[in-house]
């Protein structure tokens, strides 16, 4: 009795946690003009929109479905801007929308992402799109 009395404290905490400066709860509309990649997995999408540089992903690891977001029944995009080394590595990620339980999932997936190499830095505009299959 204690554990649901818990569980159900921490989820109606989780549910009034207010947006960082700059985030939403609410899943924003796709850009006009802007041309998605959709990757697919079994229970996520992943979409990202590179309109800061010509680079070509080279690997990109698809985030899994947060358990705590399907118990939530959440779904949404998270929006991040991404600082890309002449390597190809991700430098800096900086969140410009999305739920707080699916930026954490899509953080660590896009952190393990490498795009082709170049001379220099660029800046990556990516949308990743969670939706419960």
């Amino acid at each position: 009795m204690r554990a649901a009395t818990f569980f159900s404290t921490v989820l109606l905490a989780m549910l009034s946690l207010k947006p960082a400066v700059g985030q939403s709860n609410s899943a924003p509309t796709q850009q006009p003009g802007s041309v998605p990649t959709v990757a697919s997995a079994p229970e996520t999408v992943a979409e990202d929109a590179s309109v800061q540089s010509d680079r070509k992903i080279i690997n990109r690891f698809v985030p899994p479905y947060p358990a705590l977001a399907r118990t939530m029944h959440l779904k949404g995009t998270v929006r991040v801007d991404a600082v890309v080394d002449p390597s190809g590595k991700v430098k800096a990620l900086r969140v410009r929308g999305g739920h707080p339980v699916l930026v954490q999932a899509a953080q660590s997936a896009i952190y393990k992402w490498r795009w082709s190499p170049t001379k220099q830095e660029s800046r990556e505009a990516i949308e990743v799109r969670f939706d419960p299959r």
